[in-house]
């Protein structure tokens, strides 16, 4: 699943956010790590999830299709942009 994962893109109204996720470490390790955002502790990700319009019963609501998630090292534009280019088809539909 992995790495196939990312040979599709995400289409239609994507949305992006980021997190934090707690990486395994010993505890005598932990008490000389910095705590907070910028925690060695902490490995940041990407998160970006793909949604579609669905009409049930004559109501319009919205349909959660794929799901990218991709660690990194940096949180600069740049770094993001990059992760989002890859993921994304910019003009792609799937309805």
């Amino acid at each position: 699943m992995g790495k196939a994962d990312w040979n599709e893109t995400l289409a239609g109204m994507v949305e992006l956010d980021d997190a934090y996720f707690a990486t395994g470490t010993s505890k005598r390790v932990k008490k000389r790590l910095k705590r907070g955002k910028g925690s060695q502790k902490k490995s940041k990700v990407t998160v970006m999830a793909e949604s579609f319009p669905l009409e049930i019963e004559g109501r319009t609501e919205r349909f959660c299709g794929q799901f990218k998630m991709k660690a990194h090292r940096s949180e600069t534009k740049e770094a993001i942009s990059q992760v989002v280019s890859q993921a994304i088809d910019p003009g792609g539909s799937r309805a």
